[in-house]
């Protein structure tokens, strides 16, 4: 063999046995966690709760709300449902509980009357104020104040047509109360329009509108703006398609309308939850169905505070994504919850958490459940960053649905690394990596070995 050959042979085994190390290394050192989890890339049921609560006594109850208490722990309102304890059947309900999730107190209200509780605000005295409806022979909006040891102080009970319905509820820095939902008007096209009610702190009726044209809107969700004014979300069908778009409506503090736009382009979309910032501009989670392959799509959208789009997010392309309930989070960026579907078949969801930045992208997303339908209708940042996520759950609890509040962490899914093998293969790559040094090595000796026999027989 010449010298220029065995230097040749020599290259290109080392470079083989390089290939052979990286291929090792390849398998097995992990890889450092990414900042941001791909879009749609959440991994189903997680296990990182920090605790999981359910309220399962002895019947089934579902939570329409939750906040977390200055005084620490969280309250929750909602309604009991198929009741067996003299609680009563679909009855207001409310609960306090501790940091970790266990009960403190808990009461029912409007006893022998059908109705629940859907939004809640703690006041800056500490009490409880508690938006809901009454659903008897007719539908009434009810707004309650609590103090903070679920003692009831008032409660104002609005009847202004045969039906209206209350689905949000605020305090404004005068101390004032603002509630929105929607109200029946008689028309015979769509009877149905956007409702705006404000009380004083002792819970005396100030004003309330309505909002709407020919055909049916309905308000959701409202939010207070930095500077005086009111922002509210819902769906409008008088205003571009008339399966009902997402609206938006901006007024001043005592109704009167000052723009409104709809979002969502043709498909059919509804506004569930409304925030603004300081700067005054607003973002709005809802659903919207896909147009082509008419899937529901979880959305949101972040406007000027004039309503002029900044940018708009969809979730949800493979799979049916709902956004329930949305947040601001004290690090920047957004939190919404809602459900997700476990497949394309399955008629069951995941509870769903996703994590926003501050330009709508997602940094990650969460799903939590078993094989039952399990829901997320509401969250809150806990002061420590965590999220608290309220919603149903039959996968643990009844089959109508039991209560079930969860604690879980700010941070993204556990990413697990395509390149990780299992040990034999990891022994593969070294063992390789091995043989091929070694035969490097022995093919460098010889050679040497060679040349240096050549060069005395010359000599």
């Amino acid at each position: 063999m010449s010298q220029t050959s065995t230097k040749t042979t020599v290259f290109l085994l080392s470079v083989l046995a390089l290939t052979g190390f990286y291929i090792h290394t390849l398998y097995t050192v992990p890889l450092e966690p990414m900042a941001k989890a791909l879009p749609e890339a959440y991994s189903p049921r997680e296990n990182d709760q920090q605790w999981s609560q359910l309220f399962d006594h002895d019947q089934s109850r579902q939570p329409l709300s939750i906040i977390e208490s200055h005084q620490g722990g969280f309250v929750v309102a909602g309604h009991t449902i198929h009741g067996t304890s003299g609680l009563g059947d679909e009855t207001v309900w409310l609960a306090k509980t501790d940091s970790d999730g266990d009960i403190e107190w808990e009461q029912v209200y409007m006893g022998g009357h059908r109705g629940w509780g859907e939004a809640i605000v703690e006041c800056r005295n500490g009490d409880i104020a508690l938006a809901g409806v009454i659903d008897d022979e007719f539908s009434t909006v009810l707004v309650m104040r609590i103090d903070s040891q679920g003692n009831q102080l008032w409660q104002q009970i609005f009847n202004f047509t045969q039906h209206q319905e209350a689905y949000s509820i605020i305090e404004l820095p005068s101390g004032n109360l603002v509630v929105c939902g929607w109200i029946w008007t008689y028309r015979p096209t769509n009877p149905i329009d956007g409702l705006l009610i404000c009380l004083d702190s002792s819970g005396s009726l100030l004003w309330h509108q309505r909002y709407g044209g020919v055909l049916g809107e309905r308000f959701y969700s409202l939010t207070y703006v930095l500077g005086g004014g009111l922002a509210i979300t819902g769906f409008t069908e008088s205003y571009g398609n008339p399966l009902g778009q997402i609206w938006i409506v901006n007024t001043d503090l005592q109704g009167n309308p000052l723009w409104n736009v709809t979002s969502g382009g043709a498909a059919i979309s509804r506004g569930h939850c409304i925030i603004s910032n300081p700067q005054g501009e607003l973002t709005v989670a809802g659903v919207r169905q896909h147009e082509e392959t008419e899937r529901l799509d979880a959305f949101v959208l972040h406007t000027t505070s004039d309503g002029d789009q900044v940018w708009n997010l969809t979730l949800g392309e493979e799979l049916d994504e709902v956004a329930n309930a949305l947040i601001a989070c004290s690090t920047g960026g957004f939190a919404i919850a809602g459900k997700v579907s476990q497949s394309d078949e399955s008629p069951w969801h995941d509870m769903l958490v996703a994590r926003l930045d501050d330009y709508g992208q997602v940094l990650w997303q969460k799903a939590y459940g078993a094989e039952g339908n399990d829901i997320g209708i509401s969250l809150v940042e806990c002061s420590d960053g965590d999220f608290v996520l309220a919603g149903t759950t039959s996968s643990f609890g009844y089959l109508s649905g039991t209560a079930w509040l969860t604690r879980v962490p700010d941070a993204p899914p556990p990413l697990v690394d395509p390149r990780q093998v299992d040990l034999p293969t990891t022994l593969l790559g070294l063992t390789l990596a091995l043989i091929v040094l070694g035969v490097t090595g022995a093919i460098y000796l010889r050679s040497r070995r060679e040349i240096k026999g050549r060069i005395q027989q010359c000599s």
